[in-house]
């Protein structure tokens, strides 16, 4: 080949357009910012790059907070040394939640307060029966006592009454001790 139609080739390829095959991922931050990972995640040992209208610039050392509640954490040459999971609110769960059980109740169906309502109402009334029974018991043991204070006693109950002696007065036995004694 002659020295000019390799001189004409190399020249061809350095003018060719180059089509590279890159990928990446666009991310906003709180602020609502376009960040740019590359690669196709969001993973540690990415780079991170900041969009703006000049373009792609390197972020620098810095934490990030992304707007689905991610932290991303940047060392000084803009790469990523951790991505910190977004931690549930408990404010957001109890939304969740309270919006799982409006999903759940229809118009047709008793709320949550109905039911506990209704509950609580058949727990009283099944006291209140358990205290009617009680009641009933206890005035039927009132009833017989009533009737039973009013008769007579079948036998008749004596009372001895029983008396301290005087230490002056020696009883029949300690007189009959002392005529052993002598």
């Amino acid at each position: 080949m002659e020295k000019t139609t390799i001189i004409d080739k190399i020249k061809e390829l350095f003018n060719e357009d180059v089509v590279v095959d890159a990928k990446f991922l666009d991310v906003k931050d709180s602020e609502g910012n376009i960040l740019r990972v590359s690669g196709e995640e969001l993973t540690v040992g990415s780079e991170l790059y900041l969009i703006t209208e000049a373009g792609e610039e390197l972020t620098g050392a810095g934490e990030y907070l992304l707007e689905d509640g991610r932290t991303i954490v940047v060392d000084e040459a803009s790469l990523i040394t951790e991505v910190v999971e977004a931690e549930a609110a408990p404010e957001e769960e109890a939304v969740v939640v309270e919006e799982e059980m409006n999903d759940e109740v229809s118009i047709d169906s008793p709320t949550m307060e109905d039911k506990m309502d209704a509950k609580i109402k058949e727990k009283m009334v099944e006291l209140d029966d358990k205290l009617n029974d009680v009641l009933s018991k206890f005035s039927a043991i009132n009833e017989k006592l009533i009737a039973i204070s009013g008769e007579p006693a079948e036998e008749e109950i004596k009372i001895e009454k029983v008396g301290f002696q005087s230490a002056n007065k020696p009883s029949s036995t300690l007189d009959e001790l002392g005529k052993f004694r002598k």
